[in-house]
């Protein structure tokens, strides 16, 4: 749920409290004594704010007056301010864009460099008209060096500046509406990137050192924006030359070797004449030697120039000589460096390309971009949730990385779902938002979120078709036959790398971002497409499937029960010596055609299995609930495919008539049916079949490994 906080409370929780802002004496003795009209604008601030620093400057042009705020401690608590805030005061009339470049260029000088908000920045003007301004400069310009300018028109604060809420109530009506999450390019302003830390320190490292790295992650995982915070740092301290390529792009793809190769050339020393009559490759290298500073190429999409490029299949010829002359340089001086990036990391794992030594194998150190951290995410939450005026509580921190995966952008734009979902519900805010809320919510803004969660897998399916087939096998739940499959480390190698897969406790193979689970589960890898349901046996193959199914239970249940042998008393015991009674019964069942056979199915089933446990526990002289607790605890992926059994087998399944099973089948029914209504499922009661079946088996090779 989320918690509310009033915008405006009542008297005696006044935002003053009796505690006014002030103005600093240096302020007062020098800004104030030559500019006293600008009082009244301060006053205005008092209730909220203290004034720290002004100055009268001209610039662009245009004269104006610049001072900073410092927040009392409420505005922290209601907005998410605790450093001070740049106000500019433009006396004018009219607003012109000189007005915002000047209000960026004082946040990069000081005294506010290094002290200021860089989210937020006030503006106070005399146009008619500001906000509306604001707002359309604001959605043209959305990498603008300050993310949220709150506008205020002089002659309202002058006129009301005795009012304790003004500047709240302003402040609240135009900060929360910038939805700072909704970002899907490459973040291009350092305010904007959180986390990644010790990856983009690494690349730092490989630079200073000019040293090589590959970057490889899923699509949207945030490798362009590493990239451009690093040419940042580099064209700001002015130490280095940055080169960034991006290679997807057609003018450079498509052209030969030794064209971009002199394009490259011309990008490090632009001011350079090159003399055509010379090889390309002896124009770049005295290019890099005659420099003198260290160099950084990047190769961006590194997929659109190597020998799996599709749209430009010369890149299978000259991949071998462009990157034997980058290789040849690198040998003769010692400050040049290459990043590469990209999802496919073949053309820096395989060592020969075409029975000849792969160039960049072994020089180019690979790392994988996975999802973010809790602490990454809880970082992104705070920096970029608090001018928005949500607050994300720990469970719900705890939520978004479950769910996502740490996904950037997929964390970003369910949060932004968020803010739309509270913007029409008209709640007030600073807003809390809870775990149980974004349950509550997660239907519509997964849905929304979905349209993303294809791009996010796309270029894995491309790759490596066999691994993604095998996680949209895991995803629909058919994890039995690929238990071990899904463990080999060797075959799920870039699904581990890029945080799609892991081993949940039990040992069961999970996908790591559950949000990606409806567009896995519609794969369908004999048409390519996508698909409603989990992978249901064809009817033809039915018999021979439920044959094998039957005898793989039989041998997993064996080995399971010596493990719990040899474990000695460990864990405990689930049938006894003679293994699980009525096994000829379970061995006869046939393939499921109607409710009535399922009936007679899930039956034998809980005989089996379920009410063979409970037997158990009453001949070893245990009181039932012990047993089974104790049961539960030790193996609790088989528990869970019992109680599928159990619960299917305590209701009449087509009707869910039993109103104290009724939730905990629905949520059977649900995970084996994809959500879908039971009554518009074709072939339901064979599917329910399989689905209990796979579990079962799947539930079994979990506990076996779990004792391994």
């Amino acid at each position: 749920m989320t918690q509310e906080t009033p915008q405006r409370q009542q008297e005696d929780s006044a935002p003053d409290s009796g505690t006014t802002g002030k103005i600093h004496q240096a302020v007062r003795r020098t800004h104030l004594g030559l500019h006293p009209d600008d009082g009244d604008i301060f006053a205005a601030f008092l209730h909220n704010f203290s004034v720290t620093w002004a100055k009268r400057v001209r610039h662009r042009g245009s004269e104006f007056s610049v001072f900073l705020l410092k927040p009392l401690p409420h505005m922290a608590v209601s907005y998410g301010l605790d450093a001070e805030i740049l106000v500019l005061y433009s006396p004018y009339d009219t607003l012109e864009p000189r007005v915002i470049l000047s209000l960026q260029d004082f946040a990069r000088q000081d005294p506010a460099k290094g002290r200021i908000d860089t989210m937020v920045a006030f503006l106070v003007t005399n146009a008619a008209g500001h906000r509306e301004w604001v707002a359309a400069y604001s959605a043209k310009n959305p990498d603008g060096d300050i993310p949220i300018v709150v506008s205020f028109h002089g002659k309202r604060l002058r006129e009301n500046k005795g009012d304790p809420y003004l500047i709240r109530n302003l402040l609240g009506d135009q900060i929360h509406q910038r939805d700072l999450f909704d970002h899907r390019l490459p973040i291009r302003d350092d305010k904007m990137f959180v986390g990644r830390d010790d990856l983009f320190y690494d690349l730092k490292n490989a630079y200073d050192r000019s040293e090589n790295r590959g970057l490889f992650g899923l699509r949207k995982t945030g490798k362009t924006s590493l990239f451009l915070k690093l040419g940042r740092l580099i064209q700001e301290s002015s130490d280095g030359i940055f080169v960034y390529l991006d290679l997807k792009r057609p003018e450079i793809r498509e052209l030969g070797w030794r064209d971009l190769l002199a394009y490259i050339t011309k990008r490090v020393r632009p001011d350079a004449g090159l003399d055509t009559n010379e090889h390309p490759s002896t124009t770049f290298e005295a290019a890099i030697r005659e420099l003198g500073r260290k160099v950084v190429l990047v190769f961006d999409e590194i997929e659109w120039i190597s020998p799996t490029a599709q749209k430009d299949p010369h890149w299978r010829e000259d991949f071998l000589p462009f990157w034997q002359t980058i290789w040849s340089v690198q040998s003769q001086v010692n400050h040049l460096s290459v990043l590469i990036g990209g999802v496919n990391p073949w053309c820096v794992e395989t060592p020969e390309v075409g029975d000849v030594q792969n160039p960049l194998f072994g020089i180019v150190t690979p790392k994988y971009l996975a999802g973010m951290d809790e602490h990454e995410v809880r970082t992104l939450l705070r920096t970029l949730g608090r001018p928005m005026g949500l607050k994300f509580a720990n469970n719900a921190v705890d939520y978004l990385v479950r769910r996502y995966g740490g996904h950037p952008l997929m964390t970003r734009l369910a949060c932004s779902e968020v803010h739309k979902t509270i913007s029409i519900s008209g709640k007030s805010r600073p807003i809390e938002i809870t775990a149980a809320f974004l349950e509550e919510t997660e239907r519509s803004r997964d849905v929304a979120v979905s349209f993303y969660a294809r791009q996010v897998v796309s270029e894995l399916e491309r790759f490596y078709n066999d691994e993604y087939e095998l996680l949209a096998e895991i995803a629909r739940g058919s994890v039995a036959d690929l238990w071990e499959l899904a463990k080999d480390p060797v075959f799920t190698e870039h699904l581990r790398n890029y945080g799609l897969l892991r081993i949940s406790e039990t040992g069961r193979p999970e996908v790591s971002i559950p949000a990606l689970i409806p567009t896995l589960q519609s794969y369908d890898r004999a048409g390519k497409r996508h698909r409603p349901l989990h992978d249901v046996v064809e009817p033809n193959d039915r018999h021979h499937w439920l044959d094998e199914r039957k005898r793989k239970i039989k041998e997993a249940l064996n080995t399971l029960e010596l493990r719990i042998r040899a474990a000695d008393g460990a864990a405990p015991s689930l049938y006894g010596t003679n293994s699980y009674p009525h096994a000829d019964e379970f061995h006869s069942v046939p393939v499921v055609s109607g409710w009535s056979d399922f009936n007679t199915f899930i039956n034998t089933c809980n005989k089996c299995f379920v009410e063979a446990v409970r037997a158990h526990g009453e001949q070893v002289e245990q009181k039932t609930g012990e047993h089974r607790k104790g049961v539960i605890q030790a193996y609790p992926e088989l528990s869970r495919a019992h109680d599928r059994i159990r619960m299917y087998r305590n209701a009449d399944v087509h009707l869910v008539r039993h109103a104290h099973v009724e939730e905990a089948v629905q949520q059977f029914l649900d995970d084996d049916l994809n959500g879908r209504p039971l009554w518009e499922v074709e072939d339901a009661p064979f599917i329910l079949q399989q689905r209990t079946l796979d579990e079962l088996f799947a539930g079994i090779l979990a506990e076996i490994d779990q004792l391994s």
